[in-house]
């Protein structure tokens, strides 16, 4: 399962998105899921979902715009580019959809709440996949 299909969900279950947070909300899911495992595995995947927000919001004042910041968020989580052509194509919308400020503001101001529909869209996915086992 894609990134886009993994959030897509979050509006029904949690309540819809105006474009600027849905926009911070798929860019810190694709972060989660392109992250290096091998670093933000093991011992530090236990306070993983506890320093993520502090993470995202330090790299809201890398720069002005959403380059900057996902320029921080992999050099940060030595994030690669998304396995799936739709989460290539998401990112790439993401990044280059304008109003950079207003989603670097989202990023900044509601990073909890975005940060933890993303965590519960990965819980929710990680359970429906140990039902099938």
């Amino acid at each position: 399962m894609n990134v886009v299909d993994l959030i897509a969900g979050n509006a029904e279950r949690y309540g819809p998105l105006d474009l600027a947070a849905g926009r911070a909300e798929l860019l810190i899911a694709i972060a989660h899921a392109t992250r290096d495992r091998d670093v933000w595995g093991g011992e530090r995947a236990l306070t993983y979902w506890d320093r993520l927000p502090e993470k995202i919001r330090t790299a809201c004042y890398a720069g002005p715009t959403l380059d900057h910041w996902w320029q921080r968020i992999s050099t940060t989580f030595g994030c690669s580019q998304p396995r799936s052509d739709d989460d290539r194509a998401a990112l790439a919308g993401a990044l280059g959809g304008g109003d950079d400020g207003a989603v670097i503001a989202v990023l900044r101001t509601r990073t909890a709440a975005i940060c933890l529909r993303v965590r519960l869209a990965h819980q929710a996915r990680r359970a429906e996949q140990e039902k099938m086992l």
